[in-house]
């Protein structure tokens, strides 16, 4: 079964359509002269130019002890043996020559692809797009605190590289919601607490006979419905945290930072070290950063301490500075700009990248 919805993943990003485990069915690519064997049946596409889901080209009986994938174009030959190499034919196809030598390190050797099984070619294609996906970045220039490039060992304006897998992922805001909800509740003191009747000071005798009186019975001059009587079903001392999961926090956290750079809101710095931690000067470095935006409102992150420098910064409004192990996804939307330094965005990648223990062994 898992070698069955892989072959259909792979053939559906290659243009084909599965059909009750023939084949392929319907082509809307034309991928050059060749020929493609695939559960048993195989094709040949040496005119192939059909492009409303007709099928443009001989289909005849080809090997039916294993799958064979085969496609000749006219720069290169590559035969598919397994799963591994089938993927490696469609990227090459669809233009993905960039991966190719990152595919063709975890290629298995010829002797033990006849022995792996269909799990573990699975996580083999898995472990290839995975790796693929952290290589592909984004590059921006790094700046001074005066907003002028920083020139690199060359002397050309330095940049730096931002991994899609980290800084590109696509904005949710249902992930940023439940963050956001789970990091207020868990800062909330919830330190409220109120008396019941039986905290109240005073009300331990009844305060008139049961009968005769004309009056409505009571019992104590402290239950709820008098005046200084206790309270009924108020607030009590407890925590109203919440547990979320660790991939959960880490997705919120890469989304806010994601939707910084795709607002056109974040700048990398060489280092935020300024001549003096006084107010004046760092306002001046703000104010050149931020020039232009409709407001002063960043938040820094650094890897050195930043208690002096948050002595300069506490004064201004709608500023402030984190080290890197402090960024929170509240702290991030809470400001207009991010501005990281090199240092914070590798320390930043890295934690993201961290493998996620889990709490419990699952069975």
């Amino acid at each position: 079964m898992a070698m069955m919805m892989l072959r259909r993943r792979l053939l559906a990003g290659m243009g084909g359509e599965w059909r009750s485990g023939l084949g392929v069915a319907s082509r809307d690519r034309s991928f050059g002269n060749g020929f493609m064997t695939v559960g048993g049946i195989e094709r040949d596409f040496t005119s192939l130019s059909s492009s409303s889901g007709t099928s443009g080209g001989q289909m005849r009986h080809g090997e039916v002890g294993g799958v064979t994938n085969r496609v000749t174009s006219s720069s290169s030959t590559l035969t598919a043996q397994n799963p591994f190499d089938m993927m490696m034919m469609m990227m090459m196809m669809r233009g993905g020559q960039r991966c190719m030598s990152t595919m063709t390190d975890l290629k298995p050797s010829s002797s033990s692809s006849s022995s792996i099984g269909a799990e573990q070619q699975a996580a083999m294609v898995s472990s290839m797009m995975e790796s693929a996906a952290e290589h592909a970045s984004s590059r921006v220039p790094v700046y001074d605190l005066n907003k002028q490039p920083v020139s690199g060992a060359d002397g050309a304006p330095a940049h730096i590289d931002l991994p899609d897998d980290v800084f590109a992922e696509p904005v949710r805001v249902d992930i940023l919601h439940r963050v956001v909800r789970w990091q207020l509740a868990k800062r909330q003191q919830g330190t409220h607490v109120t008396k019941t009747r039986s905290d109240v000071r005073g009300g331990g005798r009844k305060p008139w006979q049961q009968k005769g009186s004309g009056r409505a019975r009571q019992g104590t001059i402290r239950a709820p419905q008098w005046r200084g009587g206790g309270v009924v079903h108020g607030p009590v001392l407890r925590s109203h945290a919440h547990s979320l999961q660790k991939r959960v926090r880490r997705l919120g956290l890469k989304c806010a930072v994601s939707a910084k750079i795709a607002e056109g809101r974040f700048l990398v710095v060489d280092a935020l070290q300024p001549e003096d931690a006084k107010t004046a000067t760092m306002k001046g470095h703000v104010g050149k950063l931020l020039e232009g935006a409709p407001r002063e409102s960043v938040l820094f992150v650094d890897t050195t301490p930043v208690d002096e420098l948050r002595l300069g910064i506490r004064n201004i409004p709608w500023v402030d500075v984190l080290p890197v192990g402090g960024m929170n996804v509240y702290s991030i939307l809470q400001r207009d700009f991010l501005i990281l330094t090199k240092d914070a965005v590798d320390e930043f990648i890295n934690r993201m990248r961290r493998p996620i223990r889990p709490c419990s062994r699952t069975p």
